[in-house]
């Protein structure tokens, strides 16, 4: 895991949100790491995966969290 958090190589399926269709979809492209989601314009992603664009962009921002926060996400607030 070491090398997976030094290079930011997460892939995209460390997204719980994420469903598998939309994963299918994206791999579908040639992506599987959530470094290359975040060179992604929302629209492109869109327009190659029949994802919506507002979903796209979505996912694109969870990839950037991941990737700045040394694959950890921001845990949800506990009540």
């Amino acid at each position: 895991a070491g090398m997976v958090d030094y290079n930011k190589l997460y892939p995209i399926t460390v997204l719980d949100e994420m469903t598998d269709d939309e994963i299918q979809q994206i791999a579908e492209t040639g992506t599987t790491l959530c470094r290359e989601m975040t060179e992604l314009e929302p629209d492109s992603l869109a327009q190659r995966t029949g994802i919506s664009p507002g979903r796209a962009e979505e996912l694109i921002k969870l990839c950037a969290i991941v990737i700045e926060g040394s694959g950890v996400k921001p845990e949800k607030d506990k009540k």
